[in-house]
């Protein structure tokens, strides 16, 4: 007795279902193994992406206060820009710069070097003409020298020879010479005389500098 013949096409049909039963089986695993080939493969390429730099602030630049020491180029740029605020620079005879403010009190070791530097630079009193041209001359060049070193509106006090009105010689009075704008408070007080106490002059013309909306500007000198 011969077996039965199993067709092929039955053959082909069984294997066919057998093989949608195991992927439908499989399905959800499958998928899930995708899914976690997807989600590798999209992790490890964000972790090969380079991180952004962060770039480093840029530190603030050092302000020099007031008094402190200035290097030669920055000192420079000062003295030929002189800024709204008012900084400049100034060479002390060290040769050291050092940062001034044209519109704040200077430092004491500018105003003693101006001092001196304004009275050895004036000419000897006399009460000649020809001694009081020389020495309202000199004190009025020693006063733009002091103003051009410190940016500052330079006023003198100091002995000037005064005439008498009466034709009987001159005296020696004090008076400011400098930043005086003709017409100002400041030259009527010369022409009035002067003042003959250095003190007097001293708290005379400051308080008159005291009026002026430029007082901060200012910078007197008195010179015994």
């Amino acid at each position: 007795m011969k077996e039965p013949r199993i067709s092929r096409r039955r053959t082909t049909v069984i294997a066919a279902s057998a093989t949608v039963l195991v992927v439908a089986a499989l399905c959800g695993g499958a998928y899930t193994v995708i899914d976690a080939i997807s989600g590798s493969f999209r992790i490890g390429h964000e972790a090969a992406a380079p991180a952004t730099a962060t770039k480093a602030p840029t530190p603030a630049p050092t302000v020099v206060p007031v008094g402190g020491v200035l290097d030669e180029e920055t000192a420079l740029e000062l003295r030929r820009e002189m800024p709204d605020s008012g900084d400049y620079a100034y060479r002390l005879p060290d040769g050291r710069w050092i940062k001034i403010n044209t519109v704040q009190p200077l430092p004491a070791d500018v105003v003693a070097t101006e001092q001196q530097k304004v009275s050895m630079s004036l000419p000897s009193t006399g009460t000649t003409i020809e001694a009081a041209v020389t020495r309202a001359k000199g004190t009025t060049s020693a006063a733009g020298s002091s103003q051009f070193a410190t940016g500052k509106l330079t006023l003198v006090i100091s002995l000037q020879a005064q005439g008498n009105g009466d034709g009987s010689g001159n005296r020696l009075v004090y008076k400011v010479l400098g930043a005086v704008q003709p017409g100002s408070e400041l030259a009527r007080a010369n022409e009035a005389g002067g003042w003959s106490d250095p003190d007097e002059a001293l708290t005379a013309v400051q308080a008159i500098v005291s009026q002026s909306p430029d007082a901060a500007k200012y910078q007197i000198i008195l010179v015994r």
